[in-house]
């Protein structure tokens, strides 16, 4: 009679908690529906995602580029995916780019929050370039630093001596190679990064440069660690970053990243002469002591990601081309 009483008690038990478990989950769901629901109204077209991770699971961060094309044959250039309740419009085809750009800058002009480098110290109320909000602060920094640029010859003839110089300079260490097979990336890589560091640091570093070279190799690293799954979680989930440890943990290179150049500016900061202006860090060190400011790594960061992503990514592609027999051409 007693094992028949406990089976029955058993029974309720589960049959309790498992409606707790249905009733929760049922509430979770008709959460996250409300959540999303007025944002999906506005949004572009895009796959279906999944209750509360969204996409970020169906997204391969590994080949992005080719994961994207392929969503553009089924959903066209503009589409939108979801990582968890945030939401990501993404363009794809040089007019839809065109237009974002030039005819509804404003309307993309801001960023987000980025709790990534929140956590590393180089974001939330700092006044950088690629991370700070769009507004006046933004503005004044953006125009100081292309002005401060063009002073040391972007933009201007006065760069094409450097730009030979180095072009002599790559030439020579292709020819090193002794006719044998390379990998020219990290080679170009330097090359270009040469002529960005002689306007940031007056001065350019050799091909064996091992310190210069392992700032390239870092900056690449965390790149990659910025568009990992791992990163896009924590920008997602804001509140991971506070867990002890991890966003040092996960994102190394972020790490490795800051604290070279940092090093790099201290070494700069050590032989500054407020007199005299030698190369771009001096100029801003001077503006830093106007205005009170102590964020130097962001408008270092964008100078270096506009020199690895932009231009490093063009050059191989002709280079090939270039190789092939003239009666291709």
């Amino acid at each position: 009679m007693q094992l028949p009483m406990f089976c029955l008690y058993v029974f309720k038990s589960f049959s309790n908690v498992l409606s707790l478990v249905v009733i929760l989950v049922v509430s979770l769901l008709f959460l996250d529906f409300m959540k999303r629901r007025k944002k999906w109204d506005h949004y572009p077209p895009g796959p279906p995602s999944i209750p509360f991770v969204g996409n970020i699971l169906q997204v391969d961060f590994s080949n992005i580029h080719i994961y994207f094309r392929e969503l553009t044959k089924q959903y066209g250039d503009v589409f939108s995916l979801q990582y968890f309740w945030q939401n990501v419009v993404v363009l794809n085809g040089f007019e839809v780019m065109k237009e974002a750009l030039m005819h509804k800058s404003e309307d993309i002009a801001d960023r987000p929050r980025f709790p990534l480098f929140e956590s590393l110290g180089i974001s939330g109320n700092a006044k950088g370039i690629s991370l700070a909000h769009y507004g006046r602060a933004w503005q004044e920094q953006r125009r100081f630093s292309l002005t401060t640029l063009r002073d040391f010859g972007m933009g201007k003839k006065s760069l094409e001596a450097r730009v030979s110089e180095e072009a002599e300079f790559l030439c020579n260490e292709f020819q090193s190679q002794k006719g044998k097979s390379f990998d020219p990336h990290f080679i170009v890589n330097t090359a270009v990064s040469n002529i960005i560091s002689s306007i940031v640091f007056g001065d350019r570093f050799e091909y064996n440069n091992e310190k210069f070279n392992k700032l390239l190799r870092v900056f690449e690293d965390a790149l990659k660690a910025e568009s990992g799954f791992l990163a896009q979680v924590v920008t997602a989930i804001p509140c991971l970053r506070h867990i002890p440890g991890l966003p040092q943990k996960v994102f190394q290179p972020q790490v490795h990243m800051v604290s070279y150049v940092s090093d790099m500016i201290s070494e700069q900061r050590n032989t500054w002469d407020p007199g005299f202006t030698r190369h771009f860090i001096d100029a801003f060190l001077l503006e830093m002591e106007k205005v009170s400011c102590s964020n130097l790594l962001c408008p270092f960061r964008i100078i270096l990601l506009k020199v690895v992503v932009l231009t490093v990514n063009v050059i191989p592609p002709p280079m090939l081309f270039i190789l092939l027999p003239p009666v291709l051409w």
